[in-house]
């Protein structure tokens, strides 16, 4: 186990990634209920610029919020590595902006995890600018 200020973390086994790809597809069809159970109850979740989120009470109504801004996302992973407790995903987002007009933009997901398959902190790097453009 690995202690980071308050964050304890363990390394998960090598090889068994396809729990990645499944939350991406919960996460592109709006499922956020099956989107929580990758994270812990007590999860710091970043997106880009934005104050954390912390916890599913104040993670749920958030996500609500960020999904009313677009039809749809779309995930492509484009690389997937681990090292230890931490994995970083690379992605080419889709985002189906309200007007029909479909924008991709690169972003990276860190997670950080405590237990295999559940997410403790997870931070998004992204520039959602040219979505908005």
């Amino acid at each position: 186990m690995v202690t980071d200020g308050e964050l304890s973390l363990v390394a998960v086994p090598r090889g068994s990634m396809r729990w990645v790809q499944e939350m991406f597809v919960a996460l592109d069809a709006g499922d956020i209920s099956r989107f929580l159970c990758y994270l812990t109850p007590d999860v710091r979740f970043r997106l880009g610029d934005t104050p954390a989120f912390h916890g599913y009470e104040q993670l749920r109504p958030g996500l609500t919020h960020f999904f009313t801004l677009f039809t749809s996302t779309r995930h492509g992973l484009t690389g997937l590595w681990q090292d230890g407790n931490s994995v970083i995903v690379e992605a080419e987002v889709t985002y189906t902006r309200l007007d029909g007009w479909e924008v991709s933009i690169p972003v990276v997901h860190l997670l950080r995890l405590r237990a295999p398959e559940k997410i403790a902190d997870y931070r998004v790097f992204h520039d959602l600018s040219p979505v908005f453009a």
